[in-house]
């Protein structure tokens, strides 16, 4: 549930690193990431927290690289999701969304938000105006990120989804001064939800005709 969770920018002292370490493990009981897990989980009270502290960096841009198009599946493709400042790209904020493939890339959305969350010297940050760019990435930048990807795809074992295919993997980064940071990585998970329905998974790829799968629009799916 990162980023759905409650992230802590810049906390300076060991005294400040301790208190906030109570707030995020407490945040996934809060309503928001309740209310997510209870639209996919079965029983949302089940979560074991973890914290992960890492460095803070000011990034001027960040987000999310999920080695897939998170639309299609294609491997081929590469989902940029990125906002200006830091924490970029939080589930419900603006962000402009790119596909990159070696055929071009589409832009999805932009990112429109007036604001953008700007580390302070002394700990914590401040939300401060947006540049106004039209665009978040600079084509320098792009190419940086999806050499990253390739990287991290050809380097690092895939984990395998339910059908046996690897997973593709979300990596979240940003950039200071054209500098490309990776904070995270792991499998992009998806909504695996969806492939766990019988009827859905009997139908998928195959082709309606002689010998497909029928679904019975009177059966009760459980």
């Amino acid at each position: 549930g990162a980023g759905l969770n409650l992230t802590l920018f810049n906390r300076k002292s060991l005294a400040d690193i301790g208190s906030a370490l109570k707030e995020v493990w407490a945040s996934p009981f809060e309503l928001r990431s309740f209310s997510w897990r209870q639209t996919l989980i079965d029983e949302p009270l089940w979560v074991l927290p973890s914290v992960v502290i890492l460095e803070s960096v000011p990034s001027e841009k960040s987000g999310v690289l999920v080695t897939s198009d998170i639309y299609d599946g294609d491997p081929a493709t590469m989902t940029v999701v990125t906002s200006e400042g830091v924490g970029g790209a939080v589930d419900g904020t603006s962000a402009e969304t790119l596909l990159w493939s070696p055929a071009g890339i589409e832009i999805v959305t932009l990112f429109k938000s007036p604001w953008r969350n700007q580390l302070q010297p002394g700990g914590g940050f401040a939300v401060v105006s947006a540049s106004g760019s039209d665009t978040v990435l600079q084509p320098r930048e792009l190419e940086q990120l999806v050499a990253a990807g390739k990287t991290v795809t050809e380097k690092f074992e895939a984990t395998l989804d339910p059908a046996g295919r690897p997973r593709p993997w979300d990596i979240e980064f940003g950039f200071a001064k054209g500098k490309l940071w990776l904070f995270q990585c792991r499998p992009f998970i998806g909504n695996d939800s969806l492939k766990n329905v019988p009827a859905l998974a009997a139908l998928e790829g195959k082709p309606v005709g002689a010998g497909a799968n029928v679904l019975n629009l009177e059966e009760i799916l459980k």
